[in-house]
């Protein structure tokens, strides 16, 4: 972390009464000791083994990014290998660092598909995945991305009518901006059942953070209260190098503003920076004796339980309530808990000085179902036919869950059309790539509990 005084990073650890010794930033995740990790993984490609490229960042802005992907691969990859592997090989994840850079991402991607890897995991970044989006409408390479989200991977497909599952499109394991976007305006425009039916927000102000997955999922909302004449206020923009100055400025400008009418706005970070907005934010929101009907707070691009666990770190031991208390989380169903708990479990036992979250969870899941397609497809590079067996296993009649590995392994030897429900949640894949599933918003009550406030599904949102 760079120790500036007054930055946003520095309350963060405060709040936390001393934080973790080992975080180098909110958000953050420590470098892991696993022996891949520690070598710097295998770059070479086995022609004995199934082997699946992984094109991640392991240098620059996004390394850490980068090494949670690696990390939840490998751990996917070594429990099919406990296995005896797929078709009698042994899955090997060949990775590629692209340095944080898109161009260099395209450029790892050409060099495995040289070397005859044409299937393989990521890219990470929004940027990365664009910057290669013709080799995949092409048809060159079939990947999975667990991280790239943004609506321009959308609006590129917006072209094409299809009608079943092709190597032209980037298969991707989480929802779109779009998709959230689009839940949180629906949520926050509903017309509430009353005496006088009124609209739950009138105008939407967002609270974003600066990395593009954030930022999209806010523009995806402002643009629809804009197509639904509604109005949007200013955007304020945090980061982990935000003032706490600015910051406590911001929150007073909310506060002050729902003195006079009732106020909404979304928050939308991940679950580190928003648990430390909503500290400053409850903080003045108690010194005003604002009333709570006032002030409706939404927040996406975090799950609702990582957003609890983020805003218990921060509080004092005297606070009297979760500084999220009455906050809308608006996430991707993560259908069962026992799929994730069982994730985090593997994860705890090859990693305990880290935690997982959704991008290793989604990277898990990418890596299992890849890996099955091809060994399915009895070819590691016709992708036409490895497209065709990732659709047929996120959506056939038979449900099989990550948690289920034996069973899981099984289906795919058989090669039987299975219904996957993963660490991350079920996937169903789109037609065009993307990950049709339903949006649920969940309150927070003072305890941190969620209670279901509505549900959205992949239809409705229109990405079925």
């Amino acid at each position: 972390m760079t120790m500036r005084t007054g930055l946003l990073s520095i309350a963060l650890l405060a709040l936390a009464c001393g934080g973790r010794a080992d975080d180098t930033s909110p958000g953050s995740t420590p470098a892991t000791t696993s022996p891949e990790s520690s070598s710097g993984a295998d770059t070479k490609v086995d022609p004995e083994a199934l082997n699946l490229g992984l094109v991640v960042p392991l240098t620059g802005p996004d390394q850490k990014l980068g090494e949670r992907i690696r990390d939840a691969s490998m751990l996917a990859a070594e429990q099919l290998n406990a296995f005896g592997g797929l078709r009698g090989k042994r899955v090997k994840i060949v990775v590629r660092d692209d340095a944080s850079d898109p161009s260099t991402s395209r450029r790892r991607i050409l060099e495995l598909a040289g070397e005859g890897v044409v299937v393989g995991i990521g890219p990470a970044t929004s940027r990365a995945a664009l910057a290669s989006l013709d080799l995949f409408r092409a048809g060159k390479v079939v990947y999975v991305s667990p991280s790239a989200t943004a609506r321009e991977l959308d609006d590129a497909d917006a072209d094409a009518k299809r009608t079943s599952f092709t190597p032209t499109v980037l298969f991707r394991t989480r929802a779109s901006d779009r998709v959230l976007g689009t839940a949180v305006a629906q949520w926050a425009s509903a017309v509430l059942d009353g005496p006088t039916p009124l609209r739950r927000c009138i105008s939407i102000g967002t609270v974003r953070e600066t990395e593009p997955s954030a930022m999209s999922i806010a523009e995806a909302t402002k643009l629809r209260f804009t197509l639904l004449s509604l109005r949007t206020e200013p955007d304020v923009d945090i980061s982990r190098d935000t003032p706490v100055s600015v910051l406590r400025d911001a929150v007073t400008a909310v506060v002050q503003r729902a003195m006079k009418e009732k106020t909404c706005v979304l928050v939308a970070a991940s679950a580190p920076i928003a648990a430390a907005y909503a500290r400053f934010l409850s903080q003045a929101v108690e010194v005003a004796a604002l009333p709570p009907a006032q002030l409706t707070v939404v927040a996406a691009g975090t799950t609702a339980a990582d957003l609890v666990r983020e805003a218990r770190g921060t509080m004092d031991p005297e606070t009297r309530y979760l500084p999220v208390a009455g906050w809308t989380v608006l996430a991707v169903d993560r259908g069962s808990t026992v799929e994730r708990a069982a994730f985090e479990s593997a994860w705890g036992s090859k990693f305990p000085a880290t935690v997982s979250d959704e991008i290793a969870a989604s990277a898990y899941d990418a890596t299992l179902l890849l890996a099955g397609a091809t060994a399915r497809a009895f070819t590691p590079t016709d992708t036409g036919v490895i497209a065709s067996e990732l659709g047929a296993m996120s959506r056939g009649r038979s449900r099989v869950t990550a948690a289920g590995l034996t069973d899981l392994v099984a289906r795919f030897q058989a090669n039987e059309d299975v219904n996957y429900d993963g660490a991350s949640g079920p996937i169903d894949f789109s037609f065009a790539g993307r990950v049709a599933n339903d949006v649920v918003a969940w309150q927070l009550d003072v305890e941190g509990a969620l209670h279901g406030d509505g549900r959205y599904t992949a239809a409705e949102l229109g990405d079925e």
